[in-house]
């Protein structure tokens, strides 16, 4: 091993054994890593021993720039010449797995080492006090200070929160060739109202994106690209004791319930036309009570999201049951002549079917568009129509199952609801299903050509993948490809589509006459 600063490397070759006669061996060097002219002077000559000499040196010559580089390598191979074979062999004939040579490894370390940054600390505590108090923060830079480097910081929250807790900061901190040692802006932590006494609270403070070939300390806190120092917000000790303890039990936040009181107003104060056209005014009224209702679930950023997760799927909830009455409706009054399960079953395969796939189809151009692959595309279409038919059938049915189980069923009585819908529908009856006979099976769902239409739809499935993964094979195209293939790869998949419409609208239509 040896510094590029030392500017050369002595290799040494031994003789043992008889040394009454001379001999030559073959020294050349080999790149590897490390590059001839570039880091080193490449060395390939005969090597003299005369009589009695047992030793022999080889010196290389190292190239220094002034340019940072990875640790590089390369080989000097010892050979015997023809002429001086039966003189002389090699001790490690084979050695670096070359026959007929020995192999030695040169390791360069380069000097030039742009650094390691990190916190001088990984966690800092700070106690409150009545005023606000500034936070003094280093940021140290190990293993080599050569040339300039930079790295942004940034604070983020935990469970103490910006512009309540602390102060937030954000910057790009520069250091100058030779400096090891920089200070981060003031952090300022600020006081409490008097009286007032929180928890316990901490906020991260995050270095990242180094330039200059700088790399950051992961033997602490953080990762090879990126350094955390946390920083811990006691409580006043005059204050601590039992209200201290009471307030390290609070399951909310104040000032996260600020923050989300603030983020909630501006949720509304956004509902404004994204531009001033006069189709951005129309598009915005035509949104607008959409817009309203998503404006009234609440920020993420109160009882860590739940709040957010459970009142949003609410809304998608009633939503999708709005969508589903209307397009109903839609259904009945554009299909009115024929009988109203052959229009709910049509409605069902088109306008809901798209009403509920065109948003998931928007979304995974977008991600399809952004990412190297269409593979999260095609997961979020396949992922998200599994989800709708899990839940839009499963848990509907699931709960039917548990009514009419605790609700019970009277055979005898002609007027009981399960008896009525059956005989109306026609399957308490029907001679293949002996419902009579299975009972107590109290929920009933009779499949009709769902097993059909489930066949239909998986042969469309299968070959739709098929033209993906041909496509994807043969044109390279994950977004399409050339415009030729493209074009025809989506002709045949909306083919595929109208021919599963085609043969759902046909079947339904045949069941029910």
């Amino acid at each position: 091993m040896v510094k590029e600063s030392d500017k050369k490397v002595d290799c040494v070759i031994t003789r043992t054994g008889d040394c009454s006669r001379g001999c030559k061996v073959h020294v050349k060097t080999v790149d590897g890593t490390a590059k001839a002219k570039d880091d080193y002077t490449a060395v390939d000559m005969d090597v003299l021993f005369r009589w009695g000499e047992t030793k022999k040196t080889v010196t290389i010559d190292i190239i220094e720039d002034t340019e940072y580089e990875e640790t590089e390598d390369f080989q000097l191979h010892l050979s015997i010449p023809p002429a001086s074979r039966g003189r002389v062999g090699l001790a490690q004939d084979g050695r670096g797995g070359v026959p007929g040579c020995d192999v030695a490894s040169i390791v360069i370390l380069d000097n030039n080492h742009p650094g390691v940054l990190g916190f001088s600390s990984s966690e800092i505590k700070v106690e409150e006090s009545p005023e606000p108090k500034p936070v003094m923060v280093e940021v140290v830079r190990q293993r080599g200070t050569y040339g300039k480097v930079t790295c942004a910081y940034r604070t983020e929250d935990m469970t103490a929160v910006h512009d309540y807790d602390y102060k937030a900061i954000s910057g790009v901190l520069e250091f100058d060739h030779g400096e090891a040692v920089k200070m981060l802006p003031p952090l300022t932590v600020y006081p409490k109202l008097e009286g007032r006494s929180e928890k316990t609270e901490q906020f991260r403070l995050i270095i990242s994106d180094a330039t200059g070939k700088a790399t950051f300390d992961d033997s602490t806190d953080g990762t090879e690209t990126m350094s955390i120092c946390t920083i811990t917000i006691q409580g006043d000790a005059d204050t601590q004791g039992w209200l201290g303890g009471l307030a390290d039990m609070q399951v909310l936040n104040t000032d996260q319930l600020a923050l989300t009181k603030r983020s909630w107003m501006e949720q509304f104060e956004e509902l404004k036309p994204d531009g001033e056209s006069c189709m951005d005014k129309v598009v915005h009224f035509a949104l607008f009570p959409w817009k309203l209702i998503c404006a009234c679930v609440p920020p993420p950023s109160f009882c860590g999201g739940w709040v957010c997760f459970v009142t949003a799927l609410a809304v998608i909830g009633l939503l999708t049951a709005l969508i589903g009455d209307l397009a109903e409706m839609l259904g009945c009054a554009l299909l009115p002549m024929l009988p109203t399960k052959s229009a709910k079953a049509i409605t069902a395969v088109t306008i809901v079917a798209l009403g509920t796939s065109l948003p998931d189809t928007f979304a995974s151009r977008a991600s399809a568009v952004q990412d190297s692959t269409a593979d999260a595309s095609i997961g979020n279409v396949t992922g998200s129509n599994s989800v709708n038919v899990f839940l839009g059938l499963g848990l509907p049915w699931m709960v039917g199952a548990f009514y009419w189980k605790l609700k019970g069923v009277n055979l005898d009585d002609p007027t009981d609801p399960w008896v009525m819908t059956g005989t109306e529908v026609g399957w308490l009856d029907n001679p293949d299903m002996h419902i009579r006979e299975r009972y107590p099976a109290c929920f009933v769902v009779p499949a009709g050509s769902l097993g059909s239409c489930v066949m239909v739809f998986s042969v469309t499935a299968v070959s739709t993948v098929g033209i993906l993964m041909v496509r994807r094979s043969r044109y390279g195209g994950e977004l399409g490809g050339p415009d030729g293939v493209k074009w025809a790869s989506a002709a045949a998949m909306v083919s595929l589509w109208l021919i599963y419409i085609v043969f759902s609208v046909f079947t339904a239509i045949s069941e029910e006459s």
